[in-house]
């Protein structure tokens, strides 16, 4: 990485990163619905078939495993919707207080990922109190890596907020 000049650097906004667990939440509670049913369904086929005996008591431990899967289903899907809600929440504050403006890329850094892909990162400057790194996440802001350095890219930032930009 070049040598940047001595001021703040802010992280621009990627909600995929930075509010990150909503996918993977979802995907496990859909998951863990199939396995809750299925666990149910073979405790209710063994009961049934005698394997617990006339003992109600034998069936405590299994219902304490289902409600925890069920608990931890409902928790999964709230941490989705949590997430969900603050991504919609910041692209309204965009939407609504967006400004569109130039800026000028000023570094940019490649870190090795060993076994998994390599992160990209430009580093931006549209006012001259502070820096935004962008993590170059798709093949799309991958080519900003490939601009020299003063190149002129477009981003977006909050107008109540400057510290917080995007790439457009």
């Amino acid at each position: 990485m070049q040598n940047l000049p001595n001021l703040p650097v802010y992280n621009a906004y990627k909600p995929y990163r930075s509010e990150g667990g909503g996918s993977i939440a979802l995907i496990f509670a859909i998951l863990l619905v199939p396995i809750t049913l299925g666990v149910s369904y073979a405790m209710y086929d063994n009961h049934q078939k005698g394997i617990y005996g006339n003992d109600a008591s034998a069936l405590v431990f299994p219902l304490i495993v289902i409600g925890l899967l069920v608990l931890l289903n409902f928790w999964l899907f709230r941490v989705y919707l949590r997430a969900k809600k603050r991504i919609n929440a910041v692209k309204k504050q965009f939407k609504e207080k967006g400004v569109s403006t130039s800026a000028k890329i000023i570094g940019k850094e490649r870190v090795d990922g060993g076994e998994s892909a390599d992160d990209y990162y430009v580093y931006y400057q549209f006012k001259s109190d502070f820096i935004v790194k962008a993590d170059l996440l798709n093949s799309k802001e991958k080519a900003y890596y490939n601009l020299p350095i003063g190149a002129t890219i477009e981003i977006e930032y909050l107008s109540d907020n400057p510290t917080q930009s995007r790439l457009k």
